[in-house]
């Protein structure tokens, strides 16, 4: 007579794995869908304060960029693609937070309603996003082009 072994921790493992990829599939498919209704919500603030603020586009943008943020990843699997490309992701992710700042800090001001609307709030979740990225990409750049070295000391026997 034979039994069925269950084998928990792999079986935990596997159900943790798929549950932390749904939760990640969910977040992101909820952050698009937010940002894309809060960018239709408030498409009157846009209007009106275009010629003071430019915080509707910069939300609209940081959606598109975000795939290719994802497709990104991928540079990180080949050491020489790593050492050209991340210092220009590096670049371009400034760019968009020193942009969204600019945006959500001084230029938002300028026009009255954009201030504490949920499309000034959403640029600001885009905007931590932008610098938890950086973050990640900076992070991944050091460790994978200078890898610690470690040394061998020899013992005389």
């Amino acid at each position: 007579m034979t039994f069925l072994k269950n084998n928990c921790k792999d079986d935990c493992a596997d159900s943790l794995g798929l549950f932390l990829i749904g939760i990640i599939t969910f977040s992101f498919a909820s952050y698009i869908i937010y940002g894309i209704t809060v960018s239709v919500e408030n498409e009157h603030l846009v209007k009106e304060c275009k010629n003071v603020s430019n915080l509707g586009a910069y939300v609209v943008i940081s959606l598109i960029v975000i795939f290719t943020k994802c497709l990104s990843i991928c540079v990180f699997t080949d050491k020489e693609a790593t050492l050209y490309l991340a210092p220009f992701l590096i670049l371009i992710e400034i760019g968009f937070i020193v942009w969204g700042l600019v945006e959500i800090i001084h230029r938002a001001k300028n026009c009255e309603g954009l201030m504490y609307s949920d499309l000034w709030i959403y640029a600001i979740v885009c905007n931590v996003l932008q610098m938890i990225y950086l973050i990640i990409v900076a992070i991944a750049f050091i460790i994978i082009v200078f890898p610690k070295r470690n040394k061998i000391n020899t013992v005389e026997v």
